[in-house]
């Protein structure tokens, strides 16, 4: 008897253990909320949520979690509240929930906020729901600044959409300018362009003059080989009477330019590749640290987790003091013993070959 109550013991340990060298960090996205009734919002286990609410009217604005008191006596462990951020100077609030796993009709799978303000209280729900496979990749861009270039990460069969605010008391509205151009191309087309008022959906009945509005353009990338197969998206913001190429009065516009540019395909293989337990390693220089674990320490790039690689110090970084390309020597990595001095300085052998002794 104590011999088998042993052997479940150490079973339980050695799959403790094993499950947690197997255990990754959880993905970390984040979604802006913009509709009043949203549809359900596709999810994945193991992933961090960031649900980013904007002050849309007027100010006194607080936005509240209404199930925090819920999620926090709950022993359900589905979807845990992981508090909220108020950044001011973005006029934001975000809120943080990690998802250990997705269901659909879990007690957890209904999220639910108000944004209180002076003199009413309005509700936006959000029913989480397990994502789907084999969906294509999509981003959403909301540029805030104009009259300049973007460049934006694509994929093959990838879906874009580009959300553009606009004042909806004025006769102003934004125009793909080029669009005679990517009718024409075979590797992306425009699939709907929308708009969007916000004082419809999350602030219902107020005056329109007094909220903002989206024009919204969606694009879905075909398939791409090569990044001169990618024009540019030419938008401008003109009074909607007027042509997208012809300009007839002189008013204020915007614009906006953005480039496409072909996401680096992470299935390449080189010797140059580099990944750890299924993730690439960070490319950037200094990467911000997003999670820490026994493994090393994990950054974000194109909202996917890479690996940060910490790569030994080389000897001769250590005297990179010391560079003589012109001499066309290598500097001797070990060796110290003087073989011969000359003008330039001392010199000593490596492998059979002369290289300069740094001081």
């Amino acid at each position: 008897m104590k011999l088998a109550t042993f052997l479940i013991i150490l079973s339980t340990l050695f799959i403790g253990i094993f499950a947690k060298q197997e255990k990754v960090p959880p993905k970390e996205y984040t979604f802006n909320v913009q509709e009043y009734n949203l549809p359900k919002l596709g999810v994945e286990s193991n992933s961090i949520l960031n649900l980013q609410f904007k002050n849309f009217a007027p100010n006194n604005v607080t936005w509240i979690f209404d199930f925090e008191e819920f999620f926090n006596d709950d022993d359900n462990d589905s979807v845990v509240y992981l508090g909220k951020e108020i950044k001011n100077e973005e006029d934001v609030t975000i809120f943080k929930f990690l998802i250990n796993e997705a269901q659909e009709h879990g007690s957890k799978s209904l999220l639910s906020f108000i944004m209180q303000e002076p003199d009413s209280n309005k509700r936006i729900n959000i029913f989480l729901k397990p994502k789907e496979e084999n969906l294509p990749n999509e981003f959403t861009l909301t540029p805030e600044e104009f009259n300049k270039e973007l460049e934006v990460e694509v994929e093959s069969n990838f879906l874009l959409n580009i959300e553009l605010p606009y004042d909806f008391s004025t006769a102003y509205r934004w125009m793909l300018q080029n669009d005679q151009e990517i009718d024409k191309s075979e590797h992306i087309e425009l699939t709907s362009q929308d708009y969007r008022s916000a004082c419809n959906t999350v602030a219902p009945g107020v005056d329109p003059r007094d909220c903002t509005s989206f024009d919204i353009f969606r694009f879905r990338i075909r398939n791409v080989t090569d990044n001169a197969q990618l024009p540019k998206l030419q938008l401008i913001n003109r009074m909607f009477w007027q042509t997208k190429r012809k300009r007839f009065m002189e008013e204020e516009e915007q614009t906006l330019d953005i480039i496409l540019k072909l996401k680096k395909n992470n299935t390449d293989t080189s010797e140059s590749e580099c990944s750890f337990h299924g993730y690439s390693c960070c490319t950037k220089e200094n990467p911000k640290v997003r999670y820490q674990d026994k493994d090393g320490e994990w950054g974000v790039e194109n909202g996917e987790w890479c690996f940060i690689k910490k790569e030994e110090k080389k000897e001769e970084e250590a005297s990179s003091d010391c560079v003589r390309q012109d001499i066309g020597y290598p500097v001797c990595k070990t060796t110290k013993k003087v073989v011969t001095i000359d003008k330039d300085g001392e010199w000593g052998i490596e492998n059979g070959q002369w290289c300069f002794i740094c001081n």
